[in-house]
């Protein structure tokens, strides 16, 4: 809970900026603001209060979910109010549709459903339902995987974990929207060829930071860090989080990686360490925008292939951007005794 509030709390400012950069680069004008001011703030409250609470209250597991849920209802109720005629020389022309696009409210639901399902499942399992999440914690298994000094048991709850609940949701969404076991197996089995080197990766930087752990290697590098940074290491943090997601490609592997790494140079120089792993994670979002295999599926997505390089020295100067106003946040936290 104290990781899940830092996080939060780290973020608060970013995640409040976001849409109006996004707007501002849609539309390649600072002037586009004019007139959209009130509909960004709803958009980015709607989002940033109820994620904030799930956080802070709740856990790590839901502030994304509720967060968006809340802003995308917001959003098209304020649509309602504040539709006003925006600058022509910043709107976006849409090619003339005769098509009839609407739907029923079961259509809807069905498209929806494996969503819902995550929501709802997510939020019985949690500790907001004592009952429910108590029976299902001891579901687990346990594995001592080494003897030495400072082992710990590595553990797996078969039921309540967030991973589990979702995919027992996307199930349970397909039988809904009529696919078969037959179709949804192809599915998986063409998801898992797709990506299986990024599950290789994964599992294999999660080896790499056991043995590392173990073996001394982030203790050193945590010496290495405090005799070079000293108490300005957290302007530095969210920096190194940024650099393992460029690295890995993977927001889970930086934390897997350099979180253990944080926490220990925090805990050397008298920080909270769960504020500087806490930065960790920040900076593995942030360095998401530049990671080259993030770059290279939104490229292929759209359809762009081979303009990555373009694409990368166009999000290059938000990317330094945030990873400054993070630092910022995250020194500002350490001088407030956060």
């Amino acid at each position: 809970m104290a990781l899940s509030t830092h996080v939060a709390m780290l973020q608060c400012i970013l995640a409040f900026l976001s849409p109006f950069l996004l707007v501002v680069i849609g539309a390649r004008s600072i002037k586009a603001l004019k007139g959209m001011v009130p509909m960004i703030l709803v958009a980015a409250l709607s989002y940033l209060i109820p994620w904030y609470a799930a956080a802070c209250f709740i856990g790590p597991e839901l502030p994304d979910i509720i967060g968006s849920i809340c802003s995308m209802v917001c959003i098209v109720l304020a649509s309602r109010v504040l539709n006003r005629e925006a600058d022509p020389e910043y709107c976006i022309e849409v090619a003339a549709d005769e098509k009839n696009h609407s739907f029923t409210i079961g259509e809807g639901f069905k498209a929806w459903c494996p969503f819902v399902l995550i929501f709802i499942l997510l939020m019985a399992t949690s500790n907001l339902c004592p009952p429910v999440h108590n029976a299902i914690a001891g579901i687990k298994t346990s594995v001592q995987v080494y003897n030495g000094e400072n082992a710990g048991k590595l553990s797996f709850s078969w039921i309540n974990t967030p991973g589990v609940i979702i995919f027992i949701a996307a199930v349970t969404g397909g039988l809904v929207q009529g696919a078969t076991f037959g179709t949804m197996a192809e599915v998986l089995v063409e998801t898992l060829k797709k990506y299986w080197k990024t599950i290789v990766t994964i599992c294999s930087v999660m080896a790499t930071a056991k043995i590392m752990s173990y073996s001394g290697m982030i203790s050193d590098i945590a010496n290495l860090l405090v005799a070079v940074a000293g108490s300005a290491y957290p302007c530095i943090a969210p920096l190194i989080g940024a650099v393992g997601a460029f690295v890995t490609g993977s927001g889970t592997s930086t934390c897997v990686l350099f979180g253990g790494l944080q926490s220990q140079t925090a805990a050397s120089l008298g920080f909270d360490p769960s504020w500087m792993a806490a930065a960790n994670v920040c900076g593995a979002g942030i360095g998401k925008m530049v990671c080259p295999q993030s770059i290279a599926i939104g490229a292929g997505a759209i359809g762009a292939v081979g303009s990555e390089s373009k694409i990368l020295g166009a999000v290059f100067k938000y990317f330094a951007l945030f990873s400054v106003l993070a630092g910022i946040i995250c020194y500002a936290g350490v001088l407030m005794g956060i």
